[in-house]
């Protein structure tokens, strides 16, 4: 076991995973802060194109670790190659060995001789009991051949999917390596990768150009058919997933609402386009009409009118005859001693 500082956030991980070959190239440790690669170690020589150094602590000397599998031993230890520091000191998790092996096989004779004094007993018993056991026999191997057909056909199935799973097991389809490379590429690309895999994959969070966990469920839908069998631990594997949706989405999700948009599109009289192609087409019948002899302010009325017919699909004010009133002296005034009250006459 030992500590290890990410040169990303300066968190000091303890590495207390053990090596573990299983079939792969190399094996990647992480940050458990900022989930960033911390190094790796490969299992194969020369050392694999995607092992990252391991960067030493006091020299900031960076060297890849490689180690050969049948060569481990319990525990594997590095050294800095300039300081000589020790670097790691990691335990390996190994398959059976040949010596749990004899200690389980000699286990399993000791049970057997003591099974052997109980099988004694047990064959006493069918002596004395055989006619009820026959019977009991009889009866399970009808059962058997009546319900066999039926498990027959279930039981390949299950062995048929088992053996697909252990297949799929042996290549790493984790999305770590998946999540750096994604946050690598620009918003606009981000946001095109989603929308590629809404419309092919199964995505339906919101296209925000950020990484969750149906970024994830659909990039992993989508290596099975773009990188099909092929390890995600690579970052060029895991790009070669983003590079053809990329290819395939050509324009970023917001080409959509661009056209979309465009008939929203503000003028400076507050209109949208339609509004104001049905306000020209109004003010050009006022203009036609002063031509006529309205006169200007008519002009003016009949401009506005346009302009609350295009916005509010009304007039600006109500049409109404203008009223004219005034006054006009009683014709019997100052002819008498009564008082004739003036007389208001309105046209």
């Amino acid at each position: 076991m030992s500590n290890y500082r990410c040169e990303k956030c300066s968190y000091t991980n303890w590495i207390n995973d053990p090596i573990d070959v299983n079939g792969r190239p190399l094996q990647d440790w992480f940050c458990k802060k900022c989930s960033s690669k911390l190094f790796s170690v490969s299992y194969v020589k020369p050392a694999h194109s995607d092992a990252k150094p391991i960067k030493c602590q006091s020299c900031a000397a960076t060297t890849k670790i490689v180690c050969i599998p049948h060569e481990l031993g319990n525990s594997a230890k590095w050294n800095c190659p300039k300081c000589k520091l020790l670097l790691l000191n990691l335990a390996v998790r190994k398959k059976t060995t040949a010596q749990s092996l004899a200690t389980s096989i000699l286990n399993t004779a000791h049970n057997s001789q003591s099974s052997s004094q109980k099988n004694d007993t047990f064959s006493q018993f069918l002596r004395s009991n055989w006619l009820i056991v026959g019977f009991v026999i009889i009866c399970l191997f009808v059962w058997i051949n009546s319900s066999g057909s039926g498990n027959s056909s279930s039981s390949k199935t299950s062995t048929s999917y088992s053996s697909a799973t252990k297949t799929k097991q042996n290549v790493y389809r984790g999305t770590k390596i998946a999540e750096q490379e994604f946050k690598k590429y620009s918003r606009s690309e981000r946001l095109r990768i989603q929308k590629f895999f809404k419309d092919n994959f199964g995505y339906r969070s919101s296209i925000d150009g950020l990484w969750g966990q149906q970024t994830a469920s659909s990039f992993i839908r989508a290596a099975n058919r773009y990188a099909s069998g092929k390890s995600l631990y690579s970052a060029q594997n895991v790009n070669v997933v983003y590079s053809t949706a990329l290819n395939k989405q050509r324009n970023t999700p917001r080409s959509n609402n661009t056209n979309r948009s465009n008939n929203a599109q503000i003028n400076n009289l507050g209109l949208t386009n339609d509004q104001a192609k049905t306000f020209n087409y109004l003010n050009n019948l006022c203009f036609s009409a002063a031509f006529g002899g309205s006169g200007p302010d008519a002009l003016a009325r009949c401009s506005r009118n346009a302009f609350c017919q295009a916005k509010f699909g009304r007039n600006c004010e109500n049409q109404r005859p203008q009223v004219n009133c005034y006054i006009v002296e009683h014709p019997l005034k100052g002819t008498s001693m009564i008082n004739f009250p003036d007389k208001i006459v309105c046209e």
